[in-house]
């Protein structure tokens, strides 16, 4: 069973010499994305990749991290075709500020390998953070619990562990604007019929967020994007 690490940035140059030296050795493969930087975070990533088993993509322009994860998705699904992926490899995406810690991603995967769970989405703990940015992942929150039928305590961490096969399954109804993407993909997977599991808590090492008003909305809107793409479909197709 390979593992495969999803690392998006956009204008992390200060973060990312720390936070590439923490994810050696985390994953069989990384597929790395520079979301349109201008501070030189693209010269690091594709210098990193060529000493280290990467593939490294490249955005012109900052398009958010739901795109580059997109872009990275499709790397997957590209390598499943001939084999070289399988559907019960572990993928698993982080964030590239250093809010989470080399070992938080150890001990989440080895929780996911225990859980049987399809889908492991993190929750953080929250003591650091600001009250309105509490309210505002706790709307999130909502919003994905109600749209997909799985009561999330966190449905916005950057941390989650899937296998291969759950983005086959999702990537035709992800639409990947802007910042949407862990909300697309706690509202799809439930819906779509895999195992989910938000129980595993993760300590960030410090808040920081750059998300606005019109992010919360344009992720609001996107969980009801993909509520409404898997209408009447059966919650067993997924697994055929």
């Amino acid at each position: 069973m390979s593992i495969i690490g999803i690392l998006p940035a956009y204008n992390e140059a200060s973060y990312l010499p720390r936070v590439l030296e923490e994810i050696k050795g985390l994953a069989d493969l990384w597929i790395l994305v520079d979301d349109g930087s201008t501070d030189g975070s693209g010269g690091i990533l594709k210098e990193w990749a060529g000493k280290n088993p990467a593939v490294f993509l490249s955005v012109p322009a900052n398009k958010g991290k739901a795109h580059a994860l997109k872009l990275a998705f499709q790397v997957i699904l590209e390598k499943m075709t001939p084999g070289e992926v399988l559907p019960d490899d572990i993928v698993y995406t982080t964030d590239a500020d250093g809010q989470i810690s080399r070992e938080a991603v150890l001990h989440a995967v080895e929780e996911f390998k225990r859980s049987g769970t399809d889908v492991l989405v993190c929750r953080r703990d929250f003591s650091i953070y600001p009250s309105f940015k509490v309210l505002g992942n706790r709307l999130l929150a909502w919003n994905a619990s109600f749209l997909s039928g799985f009561k999330y305590k966190d449905s916005e961490c950057g941390l989650r562990i899937m296998r291969a096969g759950v983005i086959r399954a999702f990537v035709p109804f992800f639409k990947g604007v802007r910042y949407s993407a862990e909300q697309e993909m706690s509202v799809l997977c439930p819906r779509l019929g895999f195992k989910v599991s938000n129980d595993y808590e993760i300590s960030p090492r410090f808040y920081r967020s750059n998300t606005r008003i019109l992010d919360f909305l344009v992720n609001i809107s996107m969980g009801w994007a993909a509520f409404f793409s898997t209408v009447g479909l059966s919650k067993n197709r997924s697994r055929k």
